[in-house]
């Protein structure tokens, strides 16, 4: 239960950085300190930005909150805080105590009276905040700390905290602003309560109330309440107990604008700021202004006066806060003055805190003073000329304010500042508080600064050689003053053509220059033609240049007295710096100063001028280092332009052209091109010269005389002109390029410059030419035109069109190459694409939809704006056509040839022509001819043809040609060369001129195309044809005429009988009686009077000739073929006269087949003819009985007569469902009986059969191993059924009459068997294969015809039937009886299955006579021949489904009728890697699923039906078994494939499934990273009805060794999941529950130190990290050190690097790397190293990373200390999937030292996600995942030595040792007073004091001999070297010595009465682990000789400033 409330309420938005603790916001790394869940929840919440304040009064309380609940006694934590503040203006009372806050647990407290009363109680007594509890196991009721602080609590906030966990009770008082926190701990034993109660303020006893506040009362019940650390409890401020609110927003009070002058005559002379006064607490606050003292009084003796006071007291009363930042001058008495700033703090109740700074007091000086309550720190500094000094205080808290007074000048205490105080400011708020010495721009501008901009950045000053006018000149002569520091400073940019052109440059061109008074010049600057000049006084000196022309070059030059030193530096755009000095003396300036640019004695400078500066007074001068890098920001022209493109014609202009433009605003332009589009209209050959296009770098009206780039027209060529500049720039250059056949087309021009050169690009429509001109050198480029079509000198002026010229400028405008491969947008820039219109005039003409029947038409074209023929190169046209014999013009003899259509101009005949000739379709282009067949079937068929034409290269064309029919497309191509079509077209279609006549047939859907898009490919053709130009309807109709429905032998009907409409099939069916020599029927197409003389005559014939009846037909063979002469016949016999018949003929054209069937009785004459192709006519006439010269008809009987056209009239099956067979048929046959179904042995008999001959037997039949029951032992032959006339049958011996028909199964076959008393055969038999006999249903028949001596068998499986036949096969009539037998009999092995749908037959029409039994008329009355669909195996198997979760072994018998199964799931091998030599090849059983009840592996089908194996720990082995193909019918055959697992040590998934329909074993094996699949065809099982399943055992105890998960069986429809589907696995059960590579991690517990651990994870990421501390420094040695750090290997017995896996992640140390070592199973290679080097790590901790992922591995090492990071790659190595590994830690093996140091936590990532190769990421995840580092809790130790007099002491030396480490802050001082030798003495080094480490090294050393004193100390690096710092002294005194080693800086410090020296030297130390002290003596140093006195040792807190222990020590001897 949770119990939290948190007692704040405010209203309003406080800016966030209330919450901020400490000034600075950088974040470090540091590794997350571990939060349970639900304290990451809490502090989650929105933060409370705002402050709830609670009045602390007498009586109640401020805050009271009571809580029971028995959930309470579980809560072993509880808590509160809450900021609190005595008040400034109130006394405490120094003899009580005042109470603050309480938490009971009883209900009636007291105060001690009982436990409970005091369980977290805090109190205030003088300054001391006093927290109390009680504690159980020492019975005290009260157990108090005490926490003291060294300042008055008046007026200021504190943060108290109080909980506890369990026993642990901590107790915190944080400081207002979070820069000082006191942390405690207790013990205390409490006893459960559920009751709390807990009191804020009041009074309570005889405590007193606290006079004052409360602010955010915070109080939390069970975890997490309990606040442990520094960050717990900042963290607590942040989100519920922020502190008090202060001032969030600056406020600036600007208190003096300009200056005022103040007298210290006048102590009233002072300025008092109005009160500032906030409700929020001031943090911040600083004053700052310009002061100068005017010496006009006299001041005697030295004496303060006050600046100004900025203080927190209304009145000064010698209180702390009188003076919060005060700054005064001591000025007087002929002593040097100086700048005092005095603060104060609370602390130790320091009222007066003063440091002082030098002055210069007649001079402006600048002073700043501010303050941070957060820091505790006070800053102040001055400057002034030449002087810029500052001072710090630290440790200064200041009162928490919220009111701040100032005084500027005197008081009642001190006198006024004499002087001026100017530009006075005070600023309060955040940001106020400064410690970078800054000026204020406003004072320092006013008061010392002379700058003037004498143009702004956008302002270009224009200057031309010839100019009288200066650009700029002036002169100052106001408060000069004596100045002696100026500069003047300019960019300049020298242009040859602008503002005015110069033809020839001076030998010197003037600049600018400074001079004095009119007279002398002090500093210029002029130009010659290879150098500035740079003159200061008479010295002149240069600085050459190169690249002048058009260049920003910024000028400077400057002085500087105080340094004698002038500057010149040309930098070239404020990059490139050159400079010269001079060292001389100007006098200084002491009434004016003149600065000029202009002419001086020479030309003036050509070009412009920007940002013209001139300076003068302090830092005028500039030093070179500031001049490196100038800002070019708004300087025209100094980053090149980028590309613009501006249009100069867009639509096509005709001639006349007269386009003229004029640039300006492109100055500097260094890439430029002009493009377009051309087409020339005048006489081929005319002799001269046309002017297209010009730029000129002059102005429209002097553009006349010069070329820039130039475009020319001659009757040849193209000719591209333009100029180069070496000296006089008169040299032009130029290039040409022929047009060829194209000097009338439109063409692409491309002109353009960069870099010395021009590229031109000439784009013909075929043909493409470029070139480049090289050196060629143009001037600046600034103002220029571009003239387009004029006539221009000798040019005229241009004829013809121009289209899209653009002219390109800037950078990009260049470019080179053509625009087949370029973007969108550059062939839009350079004009390319908008031109391309006449590329793009793909035009289609209307299409003509009327139908021309043998008519012509012609259409005509003209060049116009809306049709541009003009150079058109692509064109062609399309139609459909249809020949027909029978068209308006009826042609029934050879055709002639005839053409179809033209494309053709005035002079030229046949560009595109079709012609139609005998048997082809001719293409003719020009004088090339190709030829596609024309077919007999297009006769009367639509067909399509399209002819086109592309010009594709210069010298290539070609014709593309289609025909489509309704069997496909077929197409030729011609290669001819057309002309370009200039300005007509025509086309002509019915016709293709006057030598190809008329078209015999239709023609419409004519369409014509023009331009791009004409020349198509055969998916384009399709598109047409099926979209655009599709098939014209043909419509063909359907009718059924009755002729004739009875039987007549006078036939008088009409004759002919006139039939009209269009058919492409029809057919006539009629019974008639055969009689010798009849006419029957004659349909024929033509009305005229003729037989078989003409197409059409005959297209259907009957005629009944004395043996055969004889059907006739035609046939178009060709164009102009035609077969009359097509006859069927149909033999007879002589018994057949007077028989009735029927016939049926019938034909189609789609099919080009006849049809004749004609049936007597029992015959059936079947015949048909193929090709047969007729023509169409819409009228057709039937002659019936009676042909057009016959006098009379014909008597000879005929009935149900019907003529069929259009649908359904042609058939080629199932004749004897035609309507007039069923009419006019009266057989029928007899059938006995039909039954549903049978069983085994049942028997059928039949009498009354006497004499019968024709008998037969049908039924469906299914054979099965399984059911009804299982036949483990099947035999070759068994009976399915046997039709007999004998009574009984004899064993052992098969008599005549046994078998009438019968048939027997036997292993892929069905044999039927009957017998023939022609060759006394009892047992004739005939067999008929078949796929498959197992579980499958065939429909079978068995029939015999005596009057045929013919026997006939079928078998059918529901889509093939097949038959066979005993022929001459003669038995006797039936007599008595026949009997009918199915399945066993005695002695007989039956039929183990199911029997249905059985048809008994005996009797006439019995016997199906038909050649196929599917056409059997028999079927039409055997209904029941087809399965019930509730037999279909398709039916049954989807009856039953299910899934099975398998978890033991399992066996059902009810799964009848399931056609396939599955089963699946997880598992994992306990996988232990075995050496070569321990291997054995061995399998285990992941699942079996059997058939067999009797299980004997291997030996009986189905004892394998899916069966899966783990074997050898390498692959998995499938196997199942099939009964086909199979040698007997009881082979075991077995079906095995296997897979090598990827891994032995991953999860793996496995699918294996049977369907029955499909006959297919599916097969899947999950890899790591895929799948792989096998499907097995042709595999037939026993039918379903017993399954067992055993899951992860086996036989013989081959069990599994391993994990199996989530196994299921599934069965029926459902099981079986497609896997050559796309997306299966969605569809696999459990197919995504187990993942590999999992993400995992392991960490090194404090408890749990094992060096090694063993890891089972299937991943192919993992990764190390750990933090480590090098604690021991590598000494030099010959021999390398290794050092291990970590060892990832995925072997069990591991060597170093002997084998592949010894090293997966290896990192060690050595003396200069990390290194990380690898190997890679791709080149056998079993140590890859790569290293990140290091300078030095003593000590510090460094995050070692080493990760792989997929052929990569990425280390990295992150120094904390420096907050960078460093990483290396190494890319592809391979690794096997890790699936075992171990993790040796800090093992010394193999040579490898153990790492000397600290390794912690560290951290295995395994999985996806363990990989990370960002050094961003990785810190993230260290924030994250790591534990905090330990702190190191260094407390501050002290050790202080009295000293010795070594010429009194006798043995005066000192040796100590300190046990202090980690200690990387120390420092040891002392008094020196060193004794002079006397004279004969060897003046050596003596040895004073040392300290050094365990390592022996001279950590901080002094020595001493006459006249010097050397410190020493050592630097650590790859080696240490040694830091030796000596300084001269004079003896016989008191030297102060100050040594100490901080944050890799050792300092050295020595005082004497000479003053003071101090060194500083960057030094690493070793991380020492214990320290010694040697004093007087030690090392082979001379003994000191001296007095040592003072001796101070610090660790942990040096001195921050020595001068506070250099009063000189007084000795008593002395």
């Amino acid at each position: 239960m949770k119990l939290i409330m948190i007692l704040m309420i405010g209203i309003g938005l406080i800016h966030a950085s209330l919450i901020r603790i400490s000034n600075s916001q950088e974040l470090s790394l540091e590794p997350a300190y571990y939060k349970p869940l639900k304290k990451q929840q809490e502090l989650n919440q929105e933060q409370v930005l705002n402050t709830k304040y609670y009045e602390s009064k007498e009586g109640e309380p401020s805050e009271k909150y009571e809580m029971e609940d028995k959930l309470l006694e579980g809560s072993d934590e509880c808590g509160y805080g809450y900021w609190v503040r005595f008040s400034e203006n109130e006394i405490q009372d120094t003899e009580k105590y005042y109470f603050l806050s309480r938490l009971t647990t009883n209900k009636e407290h007291g105060d001690l009276t009982y436990y409970g009363d005091r369980a977290l109680s805090v109190f205030l007594y003088t300054n001391v905040f006093v927290f109390a509890t009680y504690d159980l196991d020492e019975n005290l009721k009260s157990k108090e700390r005490l926490v003291k602080l060294q300042e008055n609590v008046n007026g200021n906030w504190y943060f108290i905290c109080y909980s506890k966990q369990n026993s642990a009770i901590v107790g915190f008082l944080v400081k207002f602003g979070g820069n000082h926190i006191i942390r405690f701990e207790q013990y205390g034993r409490h006893k459960p309560s559920r009751y709390y109660k807990v009191i804020f303020g009041g009074s309570e006893f005889d405590y007193l109330s606290l006079a004052g506040q409360f602010a955010n009362i915070y109080f939390d019940f069970d975890e997490p309440a309990f606040i442990n650390t520094n960050e717990d409890v900042l963290k607590l401020i942040q989100k519920h107990c922020n502190m008090p609110q202060v001032l969030l927003k600056k406020s600036t009070i600007n208190l003096i604008e300009e200056t005022k002058e103040f007298s210290a005559n006048n102590k009233q002379d002072s300025i008092q700021m109005q009160v500032f006064d906030n409700e929020y607490i001031i943090t911040q606050y600083q004053v700052k202004g310009w002061f100068r003292w005017i010496d006009n009084i006299l001041v005697e003796e030295q004496n303060e006066f006050q600046i100004l006071n900025l203080r927190s007291n209304k009145d000064k009363s010698d209180k702390t806060g009188d003076r919060a930042l005060e700054i005064h001058q001591i000025y007087g008495g002929g002593a040097e003055g100086q700048i005092y700033f005095s603060t104060y703090s609370i602390i130790e109740e320091q009222k007066r805190v003063t440091k002082q700074l030098k002055s210069n007091q007649l001079v402006w000086t600048y002073g700043q003073f501010s303050y941070d309550i957060g820091s505790l720190k006070a800053f102040g500094y001055v400057i002034y000329p030449g002087f810029a000094q500052s001072l710090e205080f630290n440790g200064i808290q200041h009162k928490q304010v919220t009111k701040l007074y100032l005084t500027i000048g005197g008081d009642e205490e001190i006198s006024s500042f004499n002087g001026k105080i100017g530009y006075l400011k005070v600023n309060v708020g955040p940001k106020s508080y400064n410690e970078r010495m800054t000026l204020d721009d406003e004072g320092a501008l006013n008061l010392y600064l002379r700058n003037r901009l004498i143009s702004n950045q956008e302002e270009i000053k224009a200057s031309r050689y010839n100019q009288i006018q200066p650009v700029f000149s002036q002169i100052y002569d106001q408060n000069v003053n004596g100045q002696s520091e100026y500069s003047f400073g300019m960019w300049s940019r020298w242009i040859r053509t602008y503002p005015i052109y110069l033809q020839n440059r001076a030998e010197i061109h003037s600049i600018a220059h400074l001079r004095r008074e009119y007279k002398q010049i002090l500093l210029e600057i002029q130009l010659t033609k290879t150098s500035y000049l740079f003159q200061s006084l008479d010295d002149v000196k240069q600085i050459e240049y190169q690249d002048l022309e058009g260049q920003w070059i910024y000028l400077y030059f400057g002085y500087n007295r105080l340094e004698k030193k002038a500057l010149g530096i040309v930098n070239k755009l404020g990059k490139e710096l050159k400079s010269v000095q001079f060292i001389n003396e100007h006098e200084f300036i002491i009434n004016a100063i003149e600065f000029y640019v202009g002419k001086h004695h020479t030309p003036f400078f050509n070009g412009e001028f920007a940002r013209i500066q001139f300076q003068f007074g302090p830092y005028s001068f500039k030093q070179e280092s500031e001049l490196q890098q100038i800002d070019t920001e708004g300087l025209p022209y100094v980053i090149g332009i980028t590309q613009q493109t501006i249009q100069l014609i867009g639509a096509i202009q005709q001639s006349p052209i007269d386009e003229k433009y004029e640039f300006t605003q492109f100055q500097g332009v260094t890439e430029y091109s002009l493009s377009g589009w051309i087409k020339f209209n005048g006489i081929e050959k005319s002799g001269e010269q046309y002017h297209i296009i010009t730029l000129s770098q002059r102005t429209l009206d002097e553009s006349n005389d010069q070329a820039t780039l130039q475009i020319l027209r001659n009757d040849i060529n193209y000719k591209f002109i333009t100029y180069t500049c070496i000296i006089d720039c008169d040299k032009y250059l130029n290039k040409e390029s022929s047009f060829g056949e194209y000097w009338d087309q439109w063409t692409y021009i491309y002109f353009g410059y960069k870099d010395y050169q021009t590229y031109t690009y000439i784009e013909y429509r075929f043909m493409k030419d470029s070139f480049i001109m090289n050196d060629v050198n143009h001037y600046y480029m600034s103002i220029f035109s571009i003239l387009l079509g004029q006539s221009r000198k000798e040019y005229l002026q241009f004829m013809g069109s121009l289209k899209q010229w653009v002219l390109n400028v800037g950078i990009g405008a260049y470019r080179e190459g053509s625009y087949e491969s370029e973007q969108q947008s550059i062939k839009v820039h350079f004009g390319y694409i908008a031109g391309t219109d006449h590329l793009i005039q793909a035009q289609e003409m209307k299409e003509h939809t009327e139908v021309l029947d043998c008519q012509t038409q012609q259409i005509s074209l003209q060049q116009s704006d809306d049709l541009l023929l003009d150079g058109l190169y692509e064109y062609g046209y399309g139609l459909w056509i249809q020949y027909r014999h029978y068209s308006s013009t009826i042609n029934l003899i050879k055709p002639k040839l005839m053409g179809i259509a033209r494309l053709y101009l005035d002079q030229m005949d046949h560009l595109l022509s079709v012609i139609m000739n005998v048997g082809s379709y001719q293409f003719i282009s020009l004088q090339t001819t190709q030829s596609l067949n024309y077919y007999a079937y297009h006769e009367s068929e639509w067909i399509f043809i399209y002819y086109a034409y592309q010009r594709q290269q210069q010298e290539l064309g070609q014709t593309i040609a289609f025909i489509a029919d309704y069997n496909g497309i077929r197409s030729i191509q011609q290669n001819v060369l057309h002309p370009f079509i200039r300005n007509h077209l025509h086309l002509q279609f019915g016709r293709a001129s006057k030598s190809y006549p008329q078209f015999n047939g239709l023609i419409t859907g004519i369409r014509l195309y023009l331009g791009k898009g004409a020349f198509i490919d055969q998916d384009l053709l399709k598109q047409m044809i099926y979209k655009i130009n599709r098939k014209p309807t043909q419509i063909y109709i359907d009718n059924v005429i009755t002729i004739l429905e009875d039987r007549t032998d006078n036939y008088n009907g009409d004759n002919p009988i006139h039939i009209e409409g269009n058919a492409n099939q029809y057919s006539i069916q009629m019974w008639f009686k055969i009689t010798q020599n009849s006419f029957l029927y004659r349909l024929t197409q033509n009305e005229n009077p003729s037989d078989n003389k003409f197409l059409g005559d005959r297209v259907f014939h009957l005629f009944n000739h004395l043996d055969h009846v004889q059907y006739s037909t035609y046939t178009l063979l060709n164009m102009d073929q035609i077969d009359l002469q097509i006859t069927q016949q149909c033999k007879i016999e002589l018994y057949h006269q007077n028989m009735w018949a029927f016939s049926y003929q019938s034909y189609s054209k789609l099919e080009q087949k006849i049809i004749i069937y004609l049936k007597i009785d029992d015959y059936i004459c079947q015949m048909n003819k193929e090709n047969v192709i007729h023509a169409i006519n819409d009228q057709m006439w039937l002659y019936l009985m009676k042909d057009f010269n016959d006098p009379n008809s014909n008597t000879i009987q005929i009935s149900h007569v019907i003529l069929t056209l259009g649908q359904g009239s042609f058939i080629d099956d199932k004749f004897g469902k035609l309507s007039s067979f069923i009419a006019g048929n009266i057989q029928l046959p007899k059938i006995i009986q039909e039954i549903e179904k049978v069983t085994d042995s049942q028997k059928y008999t039949f009498n009354e059969v006497d004499s019968m001959s024709e008998y037969a037997v049908s039924f469906w039949c299914k054979f099965s191993s399984t059911y009804p029951e299982r036949i483990y032992r099947k035999s070759d032959n068994f009976q399915i059924f046997r039709m007999t006339s004998n009574q009984q049958l004899n064993e052992g011996k098969i008599d005549l009459g046994d078998r009438l028909i019968s048939a027997y199964g036997l292993k892929d076959s069905i044999s039927f068997n009957t017998y023939d008393i022609n060759d006394n055969a009892p047992n004739e038999y005939r067999i008929i294969e078949i796929d498959r006999l197992e579980n499958r249903w065939y429909f079978l028949y068995a029939g015999y015809k005596r009057k045929q001596q013919i026997a006939k068998f079928y078998v059918y499986d529901g889509k093939q039937e097949k038959q066979n036949s005993n022929q001459n096969l003669l038995q006797n009539p039936l007599t008595d009886f026949v009997q009918v037998i199915f399945g066993s009999e005695d002695h007989v092995i039956g039929f183990n299955g199911q029997i249905l749908k059985i048809a008994i037959m005996i009797g006439s029409g019995s016997f199906g006579q038909s050649g196929s039994f599917l056409e059997s008329k028999l079927l039409d009355y055997i209904i029941q021949y087809e399965i019930p669909e509730e037999s279909t195996l398709e039916y049954q198997y989807k009856q039953k489904n299910g899934v099975i979760e398998l978890d033991h072994e399992f066996n059902e018998h009810d799964f009848h009728n399931v056609g396939s199964y599955s089963v699946c799931g997880w598992f994992k091998l306990n996988y232990s890697p075995l050496s070569k030599f321990e291997q054995e090849i061995s399998c285990q059983t992941l699942i079996r699923l059997y058939e067999n009840e009797k299980l004997n592996d291997k030996l009986i089908q189905g004892d394998r039906t899916l069966l899966i194996q783990v074997c050898d720990q390498q692959f998995i082995k499938f196997q199942t078994y099939t009964l086909s193909q199979i040698q007997n019918v009881n082979e075991h055959k077995l079906i095995e494939n296997s897979i090598e697992m990827d891994s032995a040590v991953i999860w793996h998934y496995v699918y294996m499934s049977y369907d029955d329909i499909d006959q297919t074993v599916q097969i899947l094996l999950k890899q790591f990273q895929s799948d792989e699949v096998i499907l097995l065809n042709n595999i037939w099982h026993m039918e379903t009805n017993y399954l067992g399943i055993l899951l992860g055992q086996d036989l013989d105890k081959i069990n599994f060794d391993g994990i199996q998960q989530q196994w299921q069986f599934l069965y029926g429809y459902h099981s079986i999941i497609d896997l050559n589907k796309p997306a299966y696995q969605d569809k696999l059960p459990n197919y995504y529950n187990i993942k590999n590579n999992q993400r995992e991690m392991w960490y090194q517990n404090d408890e749990d130190q094992k060096t090694t651990v063993e890891f089972h994870s299937a991943v192919n990421q993992y990764a190390i990290g750990v933090w480590t501390r090098w604690e021991s420094e590598f000494f030099e040695s010959k021999q390398i050190q290794f050092h291990n750090i970590y060892r990832f290997t995925n072997r069990k017995q591991y060597e170093d690097k002997a084998q592949l896996g010894d090293r997966v992640l290896f990192s060690y140390l050595t003396n200069k790397n990390y290194e990380f070592s690898t190997y890679n199973k791709k080149q056998s290679i079993t140590a890859i190293n790569t290293q990140i080097p290091y300078d030095f790590i003593e000590g510090d901790w460094n995050y070692i990373y080493f990760a792989y992922k997929e052929t990569n591995l990425y280390a990295a090492v992150i120094h904390k200390q420096s907050q960078k990071a460093e990483h290396t790659i190494l890319k592809d190595i391979e690794h096997f999937i890790l699936g075992y590994a171990q993790l040796i830690i800090n093992k010394p093996e193999f040579g490898f030292q153990s790492f000397k140091g600290q390794i912690y936590d560290l951290r295995l990532f395994l999985g996806d996600g363990a990989y990370l190769d960002d050094t961003q990421k990785l810190a993230s995840m260290i924030n994250k995942l790591h534990i905090r580092l330990p702190d190191i809790q260094l407390k501050i130790e002290h050790f202080e030595w009295k000293g010795c007099d070594t010429q009194i002491d006798e043995d005066a030396s000192f040796i100590q040792e300190f046990q202090y480490p980690e200690q990387k802050t120390y420092s040891i001082s002392g008094w020196i007073w060193l004794y002079s030798k006397n004279e004969g003495d060897l003046d050596s080094l003596q040895g004073v004091m040392k300290l050094s480490t365990d390592l022996n090294f001279n950590t901080l050393l002094v020595l001493a001999k006459s006249n010097q004193i050397t410190f020493g100390s050592y630097s650590f690096g790859k080696k240490p070297q040694p830091i030796w710092q000596s300084c001269d002294i004079q003896i016989e005194q008191w030297f102060f010595v100050y040594l100490s080693h901080q944050d890799d800086f050792t300092r050295f410090y020595i005082k004497s009465e000479q003053g003071v020296q101090e060194f500083t030297n960057v030094s690493r130390h070793v991380l020492p682990k214990n320290f010694k002290l040697s004093l007087v003596k030690f090392d082979s140093f001379e003994n000191f000789d001296g007095k040592l006195k003072g001796v101070q040792v610090r660790w942990h807190k040096p001195l921050e400033d020595p001068e506070e222990e250099s009063t000189a020590p007084v000795l008593q001897h002395q």
